[in-house]
C-alpha cells in the first residue's frame, strides 16, 4: 500500500481496461438489471416505470478510463468523476488493485442512458452504484468484497449490521 503516483495509475489503467473489454458483457448486464429493479423514486411512494430502452456506452468508460488522472478531490475520497473527467486522489494510499478498482468506479459513473417514457437520462447515483456491485458479482464469486470508498473488507455487503460504511461503492477485487 502507498500513495498513488503516475506510474501506479498508468499500470492500473491498463489493468482496467483489459479488465473492461473481459467483462463488457458483465457491465450491460449489472446495469440492465439495476436499472429494471422494481423500487420506489425518490421523492413519492410510486414505483418508477420501467425502462423502455437502455443504453450503456462501453466505449466512453474505455475513454474515460485510459484519460483519468491524479489530481485533488474532497475529503478521505479515493477518487471523483464527473461527465467529463476522472480524478484519481494523489493523497490516499491504496493497494494496486484498490486503486484499480477505484478507476473502474468511477469511470462507471454518467455512462448509462435509460429512457422511461419521458426522454434519455442518465442513470441516477444510486442505481449506478447497485450496478457496479451486480457487476462485481457477476465477474466470479469471491468470498470478500473491498469498499473503494473506506477500503475495508466486509463479508455482509448491503446487510443492515454490514462492516462497510458505504454499501453501495464495492467492487470485487481480484
Amino acid at each position: 500500500m502507498s500513495f498513488v503516483t503516475k506510474s501506479r495509475l498508468s499500470r492500473a489503467k491498463l489493468g482496467a481496461v483489459l479488465r473492461v473489454h473481459k467483462s463488457h458483457s458483465d457491465i450491460l448486464n449489472a446495469f440492465n438489471k439495476a436499472a429494471n429493479l422494481p423500487v420506489y423514486n425518490y421523492r413519492d411512494e410510486c414505483l418508477r416505470k420501467s425502462v423502455v430502452t437502455m443504453k450503456v456506452d462501453i466505449p466512453e468508460v474505455l475513454n474515460r478510463i485510459r484519460k483519468c488522472y491524479i489530481g485533488d478531490v474532497s475529503d478521505e475520497c479515493y477518487g471523483e468523476s464527473d461527465d467529463i473527467d476522472v480524478c484519481i486522489s494523489g493523497v490516499m494510499i491504496m493497494t494496486d488493485e484498490e486503486l484499480e478498482a477505484t478507476v473502474i468506479h468511477e469511470a462507471m459513473h454518467y455512462v448509462c442512458y435509460i429512457d422511461r417514457g419521458y426522454g434519455k437520462n442518465c442513470m441516477c447515483t444510486r442505481d449506478e452504484h447497485q450496478a457496479m456491485y451486480f457487476y462485481g458479482n457477476d465477474i466470479q464469486n469471491y468470498s470478500t468484497t473491498t469498499c473503494v470508498s473506506c477500503i475495508s473488507p466486509t463479508k455482509h455487503y448491503g446487510k443492515p449490521n454490514s462492516d462497510c460504511c458505504c454499501p453501495y461503492r464495492a467492487i470485487r477485487i481480484y
